[in-house]
């Protein structure tokens, strides 16, 4: 990035669903952006499928920041991770899905038109 500000973070709550969070992110590497970041809130029951355990080792070229929210609820780890994100634009997706290429430039794209 040339500065501090990613043009595009995505934020992602995980519950229960964390092994399906290395899916999206190789999907997010395949969007064609280079200036983006991923924001993942680990919201989830304390337990094995961590979110940081899922994506150890893990090589992406944007970087992924994993936050924790106690609290439960998808609405409440998207708001912790949209008060992190550090992107002009906030993207907020589920960790079980597998965007298609260009997802994310047509979002951008689209806001910025607005």
């Amino acid at each position: 990035m040339g500065d501090e500000t990613a043009l595009v973070s995505v934020v992602v709550s995980v519950r229960g669903n964390a092994p399906a969070v290395r899916a999206l992110l190789d999907a997010l590497a395949g969007q064609g952006l280079t200036d983006l970041e991923v924001v993942l809130v680990d919201n989830g029951p304390r337990g094995r499928h961590r979110v940081g355990s899922v994506i150890r080792g893990g090589v992406w070229p944007f970087p992924v920041r994993v936050l924790r929210e106690r609290r439960a609820g998808a609405s409440r780890g998207r708001n912790r991770g949209m008060r992190a994100a550090r992107g002009r634009y906030i993207v907020v997706t589920d960790p079980d899905i597998v965007p298609r290429p260009g997802w994310l430039a047509a979002l951008v794209s689209a806001a910025a038109e607005e």
